[in-house]
């Protein structure tokens, strides 16, 4: 599954999506697969900050994952 997000990683700096928020399963994959739950972040980034704006349908939130970008890009 990693390679498809290296994919979409090449194509796009940043994904991002709803989830339920009691959907702990899918919740804990996706923390694996490196995205970031802006409501459970300790430290918040400006990102985070940006989607906690969002509004989003009772009982869900955001979550997102920036691409790393090393040296310049093409």
């Amino acid at each position: 599954m990693h390679k498809d997000l290296e994919k979409y990683d090449e194509q796009y700096g940043l994904i991002y999506n709803q989830i339920f928020s009691k959907n702990k399963i899918a919740k804990r994959w996706l923390k694996y697969a490196g995205f970031r739950f802006p409501k459970e972040e300790k430290k918040k980034t400006p990102l985070d900050l940006f989607f906690l704006k969002m509004k989003t349908p009772e009982n869900f939130e955001v979550f997102y994952r920036e691409r790393d970008i090393k040296g310049l890009e093409k």
